[in-house]
């Protein structure tokens, strides 16, 4: 697993559900608004459930771009 977070960017690279999950309850609150989380691995069900559940449980609701076959992203969105 690989975890990288600055200048606005959170990457998380596992294919393990709990390991996604604890990467995004670790660095999620940190990220400045406007910045980008960016997920690989995302067309492995495990990994695309886990993301959601961590955004479900959140109240996360930015929209997800899926970039490629493995890879997605989300924006955090500025306060209002």
């Amino acid at each position: 697993m690989k975890i990288r977070a600055g200048g606005g960017v959170v990457g998380v690279l596992s294919r393990h559900a709990f390991l996604i999950i604890i990467s995004l309850a670790a660095l999620y609150p940190r990220l400045s608004p406007g910045g980008f989380v960016v997920i690989d691995d995302y067309r492995l069900e495990p990994c695309r459930e886990a993301v959601h559940d961590y955004r479900d449980a959140h109240g996360i609701d930015e929209e997800v771009t899926v970039l490629d076959p493995d890879g997605a992203f989300w924006r955090r969105r500025q306060p209002k």
